[in-house]
């Protein structure tokens, strides 16, 4: 069975602030592959890729 993650979650396992998750899903144009109840859910490949997106982002020669 595929694992459901929803934002806070990657949030908490990023170890990132929920804000910089918001951004690069909304920047990057990240759909959820679906939802529950009111919560946007991600997969697992998801998340592999909004970790990449997110380390990219935060090297020093991005901060320039």
């Amino acid at each position: 069975m595929q694992s459901l993650i929803t934002v806070g979650q990657i949030a908490l396992r990023l170890q990132v602030p929920l804000h910089r998750v918001e951004y690069a899903i909304r920047a990057h144009n990240i759909a959820p592959i679906g939802r529950a109840g009111n919560a946007r859910v991600f997969s697992e490949e998801t998340v592999a890729q909004l970790e990449k997106l997110l380390r990219l982002s935060n090297t020093p020669a991005a901060k320039e």
